[in-house]
């Protein structure tokens, strides 16, 4: 007996996107990561402000050491929120919604966004809703609180 040889299945392939195309694309995310970024500067002295090198994410971090077990230098605090520019669409997660189950049923425009879980995924800037996306970081900050990632902090004139 002799093996029969597979044969091989051709890939269908999408037509590449052309630079306009890709440029507009650009613009919506730049548009929408603006807009959410307006949201998180009015609690920056709570959060903490990260990016990568590549600028593809932003996080958000609590004020607050956390103290680790293997090494005595404190680590950055707890992960606030991150945001992830993807091929098409920009990504804001919220981690204080995987805690607070209820939050994001008050926020129904946002929910209408999310996949399955607390990823609001925007592909324009008509999709982004201040006033909910301000809602969330409010409770969740209160949240951050309670379990002593942020810290208040003194304001000096």
């Amino acid at each position: 007996m002799y093996r029969r040889r597979r044969r091989k299945t051709r890939k269908i392939l999408t037509p590449r996107k052309t630079y306009e195309e890709r440029l507009a694309i650009k613009v919506r995310q730049n548009a929408v990561i603006e807009k959410v970024e307006e949201c998180f500067k009015k609690y920056f002295p709570q959060l903490v402000y990260v990016t990568s090198d590549w600028e593809f994410y932003v996080q958000y971090y609590g004020n607050n050491l956390i103290p680790t077990k293997i090494d005595t230098n404190p680590r950055q605090g707890m992960m606030f929120a991150n945001m992830r520019i993807r091929k098409d669409n920009v990504d804001l997660t919220i981690l204080p919604c995987l805690f607070l189950t209820d939050l994001m049923q008050k926020t129904p425009s946002l929910l209408k966004l999310t996949d399955r879980d607390i990823r609001i995924r925007f592909h324009s800037e008509d999709q982004v809703n201040v006033e909910e996306i301000d809602f969330l970081i409010q409770q969740g900050i209160e949240a951050w609180k309670q379990r002593g990632y942020i810290v208040e902090t003194a304001t000096t004139n």
